[in-house]
């Protein structure tokens, strides 16, 4: 199976893909930080020795399984799950050995796999959406039902641009964080597509898993011109609290101070303890710890149900307007600029 052709058309995460061609050899020069050369193999021998580092999740049976191992010049990232196979990167070569049928490679890669790649070439990636006002980036950031693709939609409908879905990649450049352009899609449960986007017809879109409802969603024709092609200096990341006690009836900001908002990147790291097996635990640790010191961290505490979202998008439109971003989070579409 193979990477849809949209990959190659653009820089992704800020990597340029290519495919590689048969004739070339494995390159000796030192690899490009934005650079990667695609193959396809159909398939690898099991891996040799115990995983660096493993990850064992679900009921399913067999249970889902990614597992980090060793290999001369790089690392090999082995996926059981809904798909199965394997990404071998070593410099700026991704060998992709992926078995026939379920989901394909894509899925993976912009993930945990490109994360573990780009952490090691010096580039923090958060479980987070990335989205712009302007030429100013924000992230929402947060676990699973937490929110974070319903309030995106909300605030697509608002003006705001897409920059890239559950994966925020931080690259340094110039005494700033960026935020790179992933793929221009969405994935999203039906029942909040029905909840936020009546028009569009559910079973024409295609599924994540084959055994999972949740689906991708295009950011074109839906929401026109609102997904960011260029990177977006990252200003805030708002990390998200929805509360479902009953308890909260208002909405609620709150700065986190430099020390907690560290500890809290670290929980939302994508690639987690994989850190150690990669050797960029301290390098990585070094550099969500400037994260934390120069980009604001706010804490977005909101009650559970529809009816908030508007309160949630104003709140957070008064936010940005504090820091000096022009952005309009009215009922109305605001085109896109």
């Amino acid at each position: 199976m193979y990477l849809p052709p949209a990959v190659f058309r653009r820089r992704r995460y800020g990597v340029r893909f290519s495919l590689a061609r048969a004739q070339d050899g494995v390159s000796a020069s030192p690899a490009p930080a934005d650079y990667l050369r695609v193959r396809y193999a159909p398939s690898l021998p099991d891996p040799d020795g115990p995983a660096l580092w493993e990850r064992v999740v679900g009921q399913s049976d067999p249970p889902a399984f990614h597992g980090l191992y060793g290999v001369d010049g790089g690392f090999r990232l082995k996926v059981r799950c809904q798909g199965s196979g394997s990404f071998v990167f070593k410099g700026d070569e991704l060998l992709i050995a992926w078995e026939p049928g379920g989901t394909g490679p894509a899925y993976y890669l912009f993930g945990l796999g490109l994360a573990l790649w780009l952490e090691t070439r010096g580039v923090p990636c958060l479980h987070a959406n990335a989205l712009a006002a302007g030429d100013h980036g924000f992230g929402l950031v947060g676990d699973s039902k937490t929110g974070k693709t319903t309030l995106t939609l909300a605030l697509l409908q608002r003006g705001v641009s897409l920059v890239s879905d559950d994966l925020l990649t931080l690259a340094e450049r110039g005494g700033r964080f960026w935020a790179r352009p992933g793929l221009p899609q969405m994935r999203i449960w039906p029942d909040t597509i029905t909840d936020l986007l009546p028009t569009a017809e559910v079973q024409g879109l295609e599924r994540v898993h084959p055994r999972l409802e949740k689906r991708w969603v295009p950011t074109e024709p839906i929401f026109p011109g609102a997904f960011a092609r260029t990177a977006k200096a990252v200003r805030t990341l708002y990390l998200l609290e929805r509360d479902t006690s009953g308890d909260l009836h208002e909405v609620v900001l709150e700065t986190v101070p430099p020390s907690e908002a560290l500890l809290k990147l670290l929980t939302y790291s994508v690639i987690g303890g994989a850190a150690t097996a990669l050797g960029v635990e301290v390098q990585r640790l070094g550099r969500l710890a400037r994260v934390a010191a120069t980009v604001r961290v706010r804490r977005l505490r909101y009650p559970d149900g529809l009816e908030w979202l508007p309160e949630v998008c104003e709140a957070i439109a008064a936010d940005l307007q504090a820091r000096s971003i022009r952005t309009s989070c009215s009922a109305v579409p605001v085109p896109y600029r």
